[in-house]
């Protein structure tokens, strides 16, 4: 039984590395021969877990893509921390992709158009340029293609005739887990979410529930280390006036 955990996480990939899989990011996959695993991760709630999983894998030498959304309701891919988590996970050798949205876009010709933008916003974030995309929740939303933008889309035909797919979505394996594939020595597409894996708890709920309160104590955090920043500012105002003048001054 596979255990929802970062000792459980390693020790999915170790079973790979036994059977003599090679583990890559999406944008190297297809050009891989061999016993193949293209392992990615959609990065749904949180930067910071992303980085402890990007940690976990390059201490087992194995490499793998982060897909990250530009508009995410739990996480800023362009706010400092943000920005941190996404570096960090680059310098450990890993490649970031687009976690692209198509529930706000209208028509084929806004889904090119916004997921340009945002492949282009991310890459300078990254700064290199971004290869390959996933879609968010593609079972539930609007298809665009958008597929000329980048080298390599993980739900493409060519990845799909290739690589078996794997998720652990919610926790919930479908007809197979990333141990019976590897069993059957086929080429793998596992999509490993990092919040499942490195939060705390028992069930998905249990895990989102702790995510939560971990977000929370952060966002807690800035607002007093700001609440410390504007009243140091307030007692030092003149100062900071005459900063301000002598700057625009020059």
């Amino acid at each position: 039984m596979i255990s929802f955990s970062p000792e459980g996480y390693a020790a999915v990939l170790r079973a790979g590395l036994d059977a003599g899989y090679g583990f890559v990011p999406v944008g190297e996959a297809i050009a891989r021969e061999g016993k193949t695993v293209a392992l990615r991760h959609d990065v749904d709630f949180d930067l910071d877990h992303a980085r402890q999983m990007a940690e976990i894998e390059t201490g087992l030498g194995v490499r793998s893509t982060y897909f990250v959304l530009m508009g995410c309701d739990f996480y800023a891919a362009t706010d400092a921390a943000g920005r941190a988590a996404i570096a960090a996970i680059t310098d450990l050798g890993h490649e970031i992709g687009l976690h692209w949205d198509s529930s706000y876009i209208a028509d084929a010709e806004q889904a090119v158009d916004r997921v340009r933008r945002e492949r282009d916003l991310l890459s300078a974030i990254v700064g290199k340029p971004v290869v390959s995309a996933s879609q968010h929740v593609p079972t539930d939303s609007a298809y665009f293609d958008i597929e000329s933008l980048f080298q390599v889309e993980a739900y493409s035909a060519a990845m799909r005739e290739r690589f078996t797919y794997v998720a652990d979505s919610s926790m919930r394996w479908r007809a197979k887990t990333p141990l019976d594939l590897f069993a059957e020595g086929v080429d793998v597409q596992f999509n490993a979410h990092p919040v499942w894996w490195i939060s705390q708890g028992e069930t998905a709920d249990d895990k989102l529930r702790a995510l939560r309160e971990v977000q929370a104590q952060r966002q807690s955090a800035e607002y007093e280390r700001f609440i410390g920043y504007m009243n140091h500012v307030l007692a030092n105002r003149d100062a900071y006036d005459r900063k301000f003048a002598e700057a625009r001054a020059l």
